[in-house]
């Protein structure tokens, strides 16, 4: 029988057990009906977003709190806010898909390797996370979160990387240019990109100028300078968003003065020759000369001389910086104390058939020296210098060598060698002199060389060697009846190819043939077409500018830039593609020469075009070919267009009725470094200014 207490007992328990039950259900019920919650959310593994063209993944996470389960199909959608922390305007950065379950415990949403805009450049943005189906979801806002995109690939060149040094000067004043290029060495526009300058004052110590934020800086003092595309917390990630240090200095430069260790200049030719200057430096360009000749290589701070034939007089020229150049020194003369085989033996020579080579050197060593020649190894003849030349008969294919024991102050032992070699076969070589007017009505070709085909390659034929061939000259591979060394051509044969033949005298060696040399007489107003003609306001819009084609031209094009022609670099055949605005020009060239079309500009829609400008400088004594003329936009071109040019005193020099066509100037016209000019159209004046002409 169970007690009174048992009984209490038990129903206390089942009551306890009871409230235990309905506590559970009540918060239950409390969690999952209450509206859930998300913390600020917060950049997974990193302190920035830095970004670059090959690396843009980022994470973000953000807890959200335990409730009831989120519509079916909801999204969480990770904002970004502008630099100010706004989101008037937030920019959606990515989308997480869930959780959207119930649940009494927090969870993640994960916002997985999604890319920043690459138009992010500030320290303090702010994220918010939303939920797209319950608009009372949404986050606390983040802190502060650097985002940075930088293209690291452009390279940042300041003053052409070279330093600034002045000479022997009270003040400086320099502008320090920065210049942005591409991958492919293409210039970008600067002014599309923030900057900020510093003066470096140590390592990691860069001290920033307030208020320099140009693509440009112009420095009056001594310093260390560079410049940099700011990027806030990723400044130091993005180590090519710093331009190279450019060292802006003063330096006293006397008269650059030529020393070496013997103090009258005077050597044997076996002692070692070195010449230097005073201050010598590896950092500054030189260039040594010889009786008023450039020497071959000889750039560097000091020279050292051949044993033979060095004797004479030698300066050198140096230019430390663009702002310090040209210093030459002052000459002095080298002494040859002993002597020199002043026409030495050429290294090879090639040998005819049926031929006796005659082998000939000239001296300063004094009469009566002992001289010999030794074919191979062995002395052929060995006897006193009768006279400053010596000749040898060379009948064979061999090794010939001429030593001179010289009777002089310095006991010189000279030589010289060659080596006679045969040649299978003889090419000739055809082509004009160096520079040729590509307008010119008549050119001449001529036989440049001929070699001798040799087992160490060719090797050019001696000029009276050359009189023992026959030429005959071949236009579109028939014979022209012409068999000289030289021929005559007019602008009617253009686009023939041209062929010599050659024959040895005794027939050893027939109609040995030069390579083809294809004949082009080129325009000087060659002009370019451009489909479409303008770029159209689209983002990916290009512009194909074509050259006339032809298989027997090389192209290099140019943008024109601040009237100087820049290089675009492997742009070899007839066509360029652009995607920015800008005046562009190729240069044509062929086997024989090479002309500048006429510059084509390429505007954009809506945009003012760069060739409404009217140039107010020519250069025609500068670089041919280069802003030689006075060249006007195009639409001045019609026929309703007059345009004089005057003097200073007013007299026109120049008038064109029916459309300007680049005309002016010819060189011979131009004799004052002032001119105006007057242009009307239907016969009313629309522009009027002046030209400088820039020597």
């Amino acid at each position: 029988m169970t007690s009174l207490s048992q009984k209490y007992d038990a129903m206390n328990g089942k009551t306890l057990l009871s409230l235990w039950v309905l506590l559970f259900v009540v918060s239950a019920n409390l969690i999952y009906g209450q509206s859930r919650s998300i913390q600020k959310p917060e950049l997974q593994n990193f302190s920035s977003a830095c970004a670059t063209t090959s690396k843009n993944e980022f994470t973000v996470l953000a807890l959200l709190s335990p409730g009831a389960a989120l519509p079916n199909g909801n999204e969480f959608i990770l904002q970004r806010s502008d630099p100010n922390g706004d989101f008037s305007n937030a920019i959606e950065l990515a989308r997480a898909n869930g959780p959207n379950n119930g649940t009494s415990s927090e969870q993640e949403i994960e916002f997985e390797n999604f890319s920043i805009p690459t138009t992010s450049s500030s320290d303090t943005y702010k994220l918010r996370v939303i939920a797209s189906l319950d608009d009372k979801i949404i986050s606390e806002i983040s802190d502060d979160t650097p985002m940075h995109f930088f293209r690291d690939s452009i390279d940042l060149r300041l003053n052409d990387r070279k330093p600034v040094i002045f000479c022997n000067v009270e003040t400086i004043r320099k502008e320090l240019v920065i210049e942005v290029l591409d991958k492919d060495k293409q210039p970008i526009d600067p002014e599309q990109f923030e900057w900020e300058w510093f003066r470096v004052e140590g390592v990691n110590n860069d001290i920033l100028i307030p208020g320099e934020n140009g693509t440009s800086l112009t420095v009056t003092s001594e310093g260390t300078y560079v410049a940099k595309i700011p990027l806030g917390d990723c400044q130091n990630i993005f180590r090519r968003a710093r331009s190279n240090e450019v060292t802006v200095s003063k330096v006293e430069v006397d008269e650059v003065q030529i020393i070496t260790a013997a103090p009258d200049f005077s050597f044997c030719p076996g002692e070692d020759k070195v010449l230097t200057y005073t201050n010598s430096s590896f950092n500054y360009q030189h260039q040594w000369f010889k009786d008023g000749e450039p020497i071959d290589k000889a750039t560097g701070p000091n020279i050292r001389l051949s044993d033979n034939d060095f004797g004479g007089v030698y300066r050198v020229q140096l230019a430390i910086s663009d702002e310090c150049n040209q210093l030459l020194s002052e000459p002095v003369t080298v002494v040859n104390e002993g002597s020199s085989i002043t026409k030495p033996l050429p290294e090879f020579l090639v040998r005819l058939p049926r031929e006796v080579l005659n082998l000939e050197i000239e001296t300063d060593a004094p009469l009566g020296s002992t001289i010999r020649w030794i074919v191979d190894t062995n002395i052929q003849s060995s006897g006193p210098l009768q006279s400053p030349t010596s000749s040898f008969d060379a009948p064979l294919i061999a090794v010939y060598r001429v030593e001179i024991d010289a009777n002089d102050a310095c006991n010189s032992a000279l030589f010289s060698q060659t080596e006679i070699l045969a040649p299978n076969n003889i090419i000739p070589v055809i082509g004009t002199d160096d520079i040729i007017d590509c307008s010119a009505e008549i050119i001449t070709l001529r036989v440049i060389e001929v070699n001798g085909i040799t087992n160490v390659g060719p090797v050019p034929l001696t000029e009276d060697q050359l009189t023992r061939l026959n030429f005959e000259w071949f236009k579109d591979d028939v014979s022209t009846g012409e068999f000289g060394r030289e021929f005559e051509i007019n602008r009617g044969d253009s686009e023939s190819i041209y062929r010599v033949e050659a024959s040895l005298d005794t027939g050893e060696f027939t109609a040995r043939t030069s390579e083809e040399l294809p004949i082009l007489f080129l325009d000087n107003n060659i002009e370019l077409t451009a489909v479409p003609a303008i770029l159209s306001v689209e983002d990916d819009a290009t512009v194909t500018i074509t050259a006339p084609s032809n298989e027997n031209f090389s192209y290099t094009w140019f943008e024109i830039v601040g009237g100087e022609e820049r290089l675009i670099d492997g742009e070899t055949i007839n066509e360029l593609i652009v995607s920015e605005p800008g005046i562009y020009l190729a240069r044509i060239a062929t086997d024989l020469c090479e002309v500048p079309t006429l510059p084509i500009e390429i505007g954009k829609e809506g945009e003012v075009s760069i060739s409404e400008l009217i140039p107010n400088i020519i250069t025609p004594f500068g670089s041919p070919g280069i802003n030689d003329r006075w060249v006007l936009p195009a639409r001045f071109s019609s026929a309703d267009v007059e345009v004089t040019i005057y003097n200073v005193n007013g007299q026109p020099v120049f008038n064109k009725t029916g459309g300007y066509n680049s005309e002016w100037p010819e060189m011979e016209e131009v004799k004052e470094e002032l001119y105006f000019y007057i242009i009307k159209e239907n016969q009313e004046v629309t522009k009027k200014g002046t030209i400088t002409v820039m020597q």
